[in-house]
């Protein structure tokens, strides 16, 4: 679920209002671009 959602913020299908309702981790970003750098972090993580 994560790597979809990741897909597309990274497509920048995900609205930046949208991101920050979501867990502590991507509540206080406050650009589409940080928040594909938060995501490409953790995907980088899990690998």
């Amino acid at each position: 679920a994560l790597h979809a959602l990741a897909q597309r913020v990274l497509a920048g299908l995900v609205d930046l209002s949208l991101l920050q309702q979501l867990p502590v981790r991507f509540s206080t970003v406050s650009s589409l671009e940080e928040a594909q750098q938060a995501l490409l972090r953790l995907e980088n993580y899990q690998e």
